[in-house]
């Protein structure tokens, strides 16, 4: 995935958004895969953030290639 996406998910959890979306990661082998990412910031009582907690969920190659199915589809259409 390109750096700007991570820089852009690191500006929006300091500001204490929650990040969700998917990410493209590679397995040590070199192999791509998905996760579905949830990244949350958690602030301490004086509302500063103190740490951030990931939820990832590998996405099925069947959703990989639902998605891919409805990009040739809208791709057609316009």
């Amino acid at each position: 995935m390109p750096e700007a996406i991570y820089k852009h998910i690191w500006e929006d959890i300091k500001a204490g958004k929650v990040c969700r979306g998917k990410l493209k990661n590679k397995t040590r082998d070199g192999e791509s895969f998905f996760d579905n990412a949830n990244i949350f910031p958690i602030s301490d009582n004086h509302n500063e953030i103190t740490e951030y907690i990931a939820i990832l969920f590998l996405t099925t190659e069947e959703e990989v290639k639902n998605k891919e199915f409805k990009k040739r589809v809208l791709n057609q259409y316009q």
